[in-house]
């Protein structure tokens, strides 16, 4: 026994020992790790939820509902009193960029100070780690080893983790302890080592359990091997005296055992079957090829086989064939029961019939029937009605819920069904209407029978069915008539023999103001004052003979009102007796409709608004035309009766114009339109009329009629003419004008302008800036500057005139004289203004010559009067000269008298003055005399130009004239000294004769000298050396002048406009742009000449002047 112990609890206690390492040597260790991830990952979360926090109230700042003060020490209160576990000890931190503590639960003396240098006890600084991580990577772990709950002789390593808060320049921070872990896997191991000695004493029990059990199973066996032998002969003692005869066969189908009821059944004694086959026992040929083939089944398969015969002697045989195995699985014999089942069969048969009439029956009723099981209301069997009306066979019938063949419409669905279906089961029958559903989707309605009854001694759910659907729609269509009288728009009123009301409807009681109670208490005498009861007898007469009556009548309202009615009133007999339905129908509206209708008439019969109808059909015969047609000269009669159709009366210039626009509007539809023709009225006048038509169309589209009105409108064409000519005159003036117009609206925006204006702002047409803005044009810069003053044209209704303002127009400056006024509607309101303005930028430059030519002449009068000044001392001074060199000379006898009186010798004088050269001095100061009093005379010429005349003109003695004052001129003289430039003269001495103010033709030759001498002075680079070229030679009509010099050149643009008044390119205060313009008026306007100039960049200038020869005539006078 102890041996049997020792084995039994051996493999128990190593597997607790091998669990044992498995638990404490490899899961704890994993276990801790794992622990550790999950601390560690938790710390991630909560760290992550409060900085969620943060991001929270900083969207909130965005908002602008929180100022970034209130969000931030909302954050600081709720990170403060956040903890997540159960003692308190997991809390959070928050640090600023510079490592300053914001908030610390449990280091309040932190707060405010900066902890960059705080160390841990290994002297690692971890808040600088931490703020580092954080702000490099967004977060970070970092271990270091602290004080746990502030508790400084307990420290522990410490997993720490921040994260950056960028917004507030915030590190947020959270931590776990590593005891927290040990103490967890402390925990674990406590518990896994209380489980693992519980498991090894539990095991040790059951194995010294089953060691017992198994010493007594030994005895029970012994035990039971005596039982089995006694059980045997019992069971023999059973077979021998069971009913049902019991046989054995062997592979060769003899039988080795029968029971007593084999000689029972059979007649044959128990000891003629030993040993022997059926076929030897003498049974039939049939019986024992069946019973062969069956044991043959139970030999080949090893399964148990079953079939039923009937013996010869009538009785039907239930035989039950059961193989027998050997130690090796195989059939070694087959064990055979056989059973009388004469009367089971004749049960059956006597069942089949009963279950055919039942089905018959079944199938016969009307309705639909179920039968449903009780316990899982599943649908047993069903009707030939139910398989009609729904569409399935039986089999599907049988596998289909309630819910699929019901309509799916609350309340007709399965759960609705289920409800019905428990109540019925519970004992309470049910009776209700279901809303069905036929396999092609068709819905119809049921009442439906649930009822618990007792079928074939089984209870079941019998449900009955009764197609109600027509009966539903009759129903319907009751309540719907109920209905639709009820609410129809007209009252509905029966009435008795009597002529009591006996029905209203809901009309009837609004349009009279009674409720439905009081005016069935009425009679219709009381609800039509123009019906009295004296009248009922002969009106009941009358509807019964024509049926069916319509008149207009009043009703009389409870408030006292009185209203027109229409009343078409049936008669009826029911059930005997009279019966009036009316119809009564309020037609206050239409009587009123009518009225207005009548005054319309009168209106339009009155006005120039002719109603007409015509056909669409040739010459359009008039259906209806209003009288007032008489306006044209033609009655009414005449166009209805078809004696004039309306064809006729249109302008025969029109018709066909008229045709084909009607064809076109059918065919694209258009019902709706207007046309304008003339009409040829009865005394021969035309007149212009609008025509506004609808176009009447049959079922298939087709245009039938025309119904509409014709106004004359020949006032408002003739009007039209002349405001069309008006406008075309207002346009043609504005576009003619010379000065800018425009007009805008209170947007700022341009309504319109004129073509001017409309090339000042960079367009061809006036209309391309209509709703365009300045800032749109080419004047964008000045947009502002237009706006403000606009507004206060538009916004205060100031008026601006004649102010003068400088503007710039892409590179040309201007001067303009601008004017803005408000526009007023009809009631004194600003719709927009309307500007003008004027360029005046040449009579500023006319103002400006005007005002040089003053100073011209003002310098001239003084030039004249210095001249006559200067002249009368230098008339003393060559006076004195002459009178010098004349008493110096040794041949004069006034002289010898008056040196012999004073003892000088007039030869030794004279060779005293050669020698110390006085005569040459008196001869300088007489020549320079002579060129001064040239000079002053040629400049008082020059400026006597309004006293000079037409004449025969020397031009080569001009033109030297002009060179010699070009080399005199002293602003020329500052800028560049005319004597250093080569003048060459190619004056021909062949010149016809030339009639022309000579002053003027010398003042265009300096001109021309001094604006070459001035475009040398000025090359960049220099010229070399200046050269001008001074050519005047005869033409077969005249004469050419020719002034070129080999300066810079003119380039092209500036050759365009060389001729322009106030045109240079000189700077501001160095020229004025009259010189060229004032010469090319003098030759062409004065002289009737030309003036041209030549030049290309780079090669010089050459300007050319061409005068016309004089007639004979001419010249000569």
């Amino acid at each position: 026994m102890l041996r049997a112990i020792i084995k039994t609890t051996f493999p128990a206690l190593l597997s607790v020992l091998l669990i044992g390492v498995v638990l404490f040597a490899l899961l704890l260790p994993k276990l801790q790790t794992a622990l550790m991830d999950q601390k560690i990952s938790m710390v991630r979360s909560m760290a992550q939820s409060a900085w969620s926090i943060l991001d929270a109230l900083h969207a909130r700042v965005d908002k602008g509902e929180l100022t970034l003060e209130e969000a931030q020490d909302t954050a600081k209160r709720i990170v403060h009193s956040m903890r997540y576990d159960d003692e308190g000890r997991n809390y959070f931190w928050i640090l600023d960029y510079g490592h300053v503590t914001l908030v610390h639960p449990y280091q309040p003396g932190h707060v405010g100070r900066d902890i960059s240098n705080l160390k841990d006890i290994r002297g690692r600084r971890f808040v600088a780690e931490m703020v580092q991580a954080a702000r490099e990577h967004g977060e970070g772990l970092v271990t270091y080893y602290w004080e746990v709950m502030d508790e400084s002789h307990n420290i522990d390593l410490k997993y720490a983790y921040a994260k950056d808060f960028q917004p507030w320049g915030w590190v947020l921070g959270t931590g776990v302890y590593m005891i927290d872990v040990r103490q967890e896997i402390g925990r674990i191991t406590r518990d896994a080592t209380y489980a693992g000695v519980g498991i090894l004493l539990l095991v040790t029990a059951v194995a010294l359990y089953f060691s017992w059990r198994g010493h007594l199973a030994e005895r029970y066996r012994l035990q039971a091997a005596d039982a089995l032998r006694k059980s045997e002969e019992q069971y023999r003692a059973l077979t021998e005296n069971f009913l049902d005869t019991i046989m054995r066969f062997d592979r060769d189908f003899r039988l080795t055992y029968v029971n007593k009821m084999a000689a029972v059944q059979t007649g044959i004694p128990v000891e003629d079957w030993i040993g022997k086959t059926h076929q030897e026992l003498g049974f039939p040929k049939e019986l024992n090829r069946l019973w062969e083939e069956t044991l043959a089944r139970v030999f080949e398969t090893g399964e148990v086989q079953r079939i039923e015969f009937m013996l010869p002697n009538g009785v039907w045989i239930d035989w039950l064939c059961v193989p027998e195995l050997n130690a090796n699985g195989q059939v070694q014999g087959v064990v055979t029961t056989a059973r009388d089942i004469t009367e089971r069969r004749q049960a059956e048969e006597a069942l089949k019939h009963s279950e055919a009439t039942y089905r018959a029956v079944f199938n016969a009723v009307n309705d639909a029937l179920y039968i449903h099981d009780l316990d899982t209301g599943e649908i047993l069997d069903v009707n030939s009605v139910v398989l009609e009306k729904f569409g399935y066979s039986r089999e599907e019938m049988q596998r289909v819920r309630v819910g699929d063949i019901s309509s799916g419409i609350p309340p007709y669905i399965q759960e609705q069904a289920d409800e019905l279906v428990r109540k019925a089961i519970a004992g309470e029958p049910q009776l209700f209407e279901w809303h069905c559903r036929h396999r092609d989707g068709h819905l119809f309605w049921m009442e439906t029978s649930l009822k618990r009854v007792v079928l074939a001694g089984q209870e079941r759910l019998l449900a009955v069915q009764r197609d109600v659907s027509s009966q539903k729609q009759a129903e319907e269509a009751l309540q719907l008539t109920q209905f639709a009288m009820d609410r129809a728009q007209d009252s509905i009123v029966w009435v008795d023999d009597r002529g009591a009301l006996i029905y209203v409807n809901d009309a009837a009681c609004s349009s009279m103001g009674y409720s439905r109670d009081e005016l069935l208490r009425m009679s219709v005498f009381e609800i039509d004052p123009d019906f009295p009861v004296e009248n009922w007898e002969e009106h009941k007469e009358t509807m019964r003979r024509v049926g069916a009556m319509r008149f207009e009548s009043r009703h009389r309202a409870k408030d006292g009102r009185i209203f027109p009615v229409e009343v078409t009133t049936n008669y009826l007999e029911h059930k005997g007796r009279f019966l009036a339905i009316a119809f009564d129908r309020d037609i206050s509206e239409r009587k009123r409709a009518e009225e207005e209708l009548k005054q319309a008439n009168i209106v339009v019969e009155n006005s120039p608004a002719i109603l007409f109808r015509w056909k669409e059909a040739p010459d359009w015969p008039v259906i209806m035309v209003s009288r007032n047609v008489s306006q044209f000269g033609y009655s009414r009669d005449e166009l209805m009766s078809g004696k004039v159709r309306y064809a006729a009366l249109v302008h025969p210039e029109d018709q066909e114009r008229l045709s084909r626009e009607l064809e076109d509007y059918a065919f694209r539809k258009v019902d709706r339109f207007q046309q304008e023709y003339r009409i040829v009225a009865r005394d021969g006048g035309v007149r212009w009329v609008e025509d506004r038509t609808f176009m009447i169309q049959d079922e298939g589209g087709q245009v039938v009629e025309y119904q509409g009105i014709v106004l004359d409108v020949t006032e408002r064409k003739r009007m039209e003419v002349e405001l069309v000519a008006s406008r075309r005159m207002l346009h043609e003036v504005i576009n003619t004008i010379p000065v800018r117009v425009y007009w805008k609206g209170l947007d700022h925006c341009y309504l319109g302008c004129n073509r001017l204006f409309a090339g000042d702002a960079g367009h061809a047409e006036p209309e391309s800036l209509v709703g365009k803005d300045d800032f749109a044009l080419r004047w964008v810069g000045h947009g502002e500057a237009h706006r403000k003053g606009d507004r206060r044209v538009l916004e205060h209704g100031e008026t601006v005139l004649n102010i003068e303002r400088r503007h710039v127009f892409g590179d040309r400056e201007v001067w303009l004289r601008m004017s803005k006024v408000p526009l007023l509607d009809d009631a004194g309101r600003i719709y927009g203004m309307l500007g003008t303005y004027d360029d005046i930028t040449e009579s500023k430059k006319m103002q400006e010559m005007m005002v040089e030519t003053e100073k011209m002449m003002s310098v001239g009068g003084i030039a004249a009067g210095i001249a006559h000044e200067i002249n009368n001392p230098l008339g003393i001074v060559l006076q004195a000269v002459q009178n010098l060199e004349q008493r110096s000379r040794a041949d004069f006898r006034k002289n010898q008298e008056a040196a012999a009186t004073i003892g000088l010798d007039l030869g030794l004088l004279a060779e005293y003055m050669r020698v110390r050269k006085l005569d040459v001095f008196m001869a300088d100061i007489q020549s320079a005399t002579l060129r001064a009093a040239a000079i002053i005379r040629h400049m008082l010429d020059f400026t006597r130009r309004s006293e000079s005349r037409r004449d025969v003109c020397d031009l080569a003695d001009t033109v030297q004239k002009a060179l010699t004052l070009a080399q005199s001129d002293y602003d020329l003289k500052k800028s560049y000294d005319f004597k250093r430039i080569q003048v060459n003269q190619d004056i021909s001495t062949d010149l016809p004769r030339i009639i022309c103010t000579a002053t003027e033709i010398e003042q265009v030759v300096l001109n021309l000298l001094r604006n070459a001498a001035q475009a040398m002075a000025e090359s960049v680079p220099p010229v070399e050396t200046p050269r001008i070229a001074i050519r005047v030679s005869g033409l077969s009509d005249g004469v050419r002048i020719e002034v070129e010099d080999n300066g810079p050149g003119i380039p092209p643009g500036i050759q365009a406009r060389i001729f322009e008044p106030f045109f240079t390119t000189k700077p501001p205060g160095q020229g004025t742009g009259l010189g060229l313009s004032v010469s090319y008026f003098i030759v062409t306007k004065g002289h009737k000449g030309r003036m041209w100039v030549e030049s290309s960049p780079g090669e010089g200038a050459r300007f050319v002047v061409e005068l016309p020869s004089s007639p004979a005539n001419e010249a000569r006078s």
